[in-house]
């Protein structure tokens, strides 16, 4: 407990800051390149969704490998699975009202997740 607290207390203003950073840029990347993209190669939105979330998911494997976890088929799954999750839903602010808003939503996913690291 003491080691979170003085990590929060050194570094929770850039802590918040890079978790919303890294809401913007992967919701400029995920939905403003991936899912726009594969609307215009006429994919059913639903299989843009499904496509950009898969490569959501893959994309959060090469932060686990640099954080020295083994790579091996539960973690691989799981880590895949739950950020396609987390993507649908993303993407879902995106579809039904605009990038600024799946922005806000994965921000907010961010810092909920911060919280409960901290207080669990």
């Amino acid at each position: 407990m003491t080691f979170k607290k003085s990590l929060w207390t050194s570094y929770g203003v850039m802590t918040v800051f890079v978790l919303l950073w890294v809401a913007v840029y992967e919701e400029v990347l995920a939905r403003g390149m991936l899912l726009g993209r594969a609307r215009v190669l006429a994919l059913a939105p639903w299989q843009a969704v499904l496509v950009s979330a898969l490569l959501f998911g893959l994309g959060h494997l090469p932060a686990l490998q640099l954080a020295g976890a083994e790579l091996g088929a539960p973690l691989v799954l799981r880590t895949v699975g739950l950020n396609m999750l987390a993507s649908i839903l993303f993407a879902s602010a995106f579809v039904r009202h605009n990038l600024e808003t799946a922005m806000l939503t994965h921000a907010g996913f961010h810092l909920g997740v911060a919280a409960a690291v901290l207080i669990l």
